[in-house]
């Protein structure tokens, strides 16, 4: 239980898998939550996430953004999804997916788990399944600390590079 005085309001993280419990404790004990980067469209669910709330659009405008970039851009009718798999990246994976559907945009997934070692074929072999696509786009949902072993493993697969 919540020691009197209880906190009128609580700033959620920034990372949705961490703003997640943080919002059901906050929920239970009627203490709204404002995030300034959570966009998981888990929050979008007021029944779970009564008082939460953001500073930042869902994962869903995100996705729309992306889709029109692979669309009007690149002209592309199929995209390959490298995506790590924690609240914020399966939200963003599926809102991608879900907007790629509606414009007749072909998408094929693949997951890593967001503690995978940076060292480990986990990633490696993620990058290998969306080579075996034959897909020319990919949409990368990643953070930053996976950005080099996804970037080694695309290039020793041939999917950048000099050509």
């Amino acid at each position: 239980t919540l020691q009197l005085p209880a906190p009128s309001a609580v700033i959620g993280a920034y990372r949705s898998a961490v703003t997640s419990p943080l919002a059901i404790l906050t929920g239970v004990n009627d203490i709204p939550q404002v995030s300034y980067g959570s966009t998981s469209t888990d929050f979008d669910v007021k029944e779970q996430y009564p008082l939460f709330g953001r500073t930042i659009h869902s994962s869903t405008g995100e996705a729309q953004v992306a889709l029109q970039l692979y669309k009007s851009l690149l002209h592309a009718s199929h995209v390959g999804v490298l995506f790590v798999t924690d609240a914020y990246g399966s939200a963003l994976q599926k809102a991608f997916q879900d907007a790629a559907s509606e414009e007749n945009i072909i998408t094929d997934s693949v997951a890593f788990s967001y503690s995978a070692d940076l060292n480990s074929n986990e990633i490696r072999n993620a990058v290998t399944s969306l080579k075996n696509t034959d897909f020319r786009f990919f949409y990368v949902i990643a953070f930053e600390a996976h950005y080099a072993p996804i970037m080694t493993a695309a290039y020793e697969e041939g999917l950048v590079g000099d050509d």
